[in-house]
């Protein structure tokens, strides 16, 4: 990489994490450097871009199984930064969400409004047909799209319906 490039792990920044890498305290080990506006830390290392947390992933718990896995904050507090190894792990995109589910961590997106809740969501996929799109969307503070992509089940797919059976039943007729 030319001098303009990015650090060769030699930065304060990767100097950080791998002196971290076996941090054994349980509680969030927060990232304390430069982050994105999601939150998660940002780094240079080895030539190349790197989120603070899956280098951190990588150099404790060796490389992603797979292209298809990401790491996983078991803690929840990505968004705040949290890059301790013992709060990490690789997971597919699927187990990951079903994680975040389950502990009612639903993704952030855009908007600190974009936070449904399960409840939520289940309300509006229960309003369709019902209630217009936009006053659903006034109500929650989402834009009409996204209402439709919940209906739709484009997103929050992770969601279970509230009655799987009755789901079952409507697709057999």
């Amino acid at each position: 990489m030319t001098s303009g490039g990015y650090n060769k792990g030699k930065g304060k920044c990767a100097a950080w994490i791998i002196a971290n890498v076996s941090y054994a305290g349980n509680d969030c080990l927060p990232y304390p450097f430069a982050r994105v506006t999601d939150g998660y830390g940002q780094l240079g290392y080895m030539g190349e871009m790197w989120c603070a947390h899956v280098l951190m992933c990588t150099l404790a718990h060796g490389p992603a199984p797979s292209p298809e896995h990401e790491a996983a904050h078991s803690c929840g507090n990505g968004h705040l930064g949290c890059c301790n190894q013992i709060h990490l792990g690789w997971k597919t995109r699927s187990e990951n969400q079903r994680d975040r589910y389950k502990k009612e961590r639903l993704p952030r997106k855009g908007l600190p409004r974009y936070r449904l809740t399960a409840d939520d969501v289940r309300e509006i996929r229960r309003s369709r047909g019902v209630v217009t799109q936009q006053s659903l969307a006034d109500r929650f503070g989402v834009s009409r799209p996204h209402i439709i992509m919940v209906q739709k089940g484009q997103t929050y797919a992770y969601i279970p319906p509230e009655n799987p059976e009755l789901k079952t039943a409507q697709g057999k007729s």
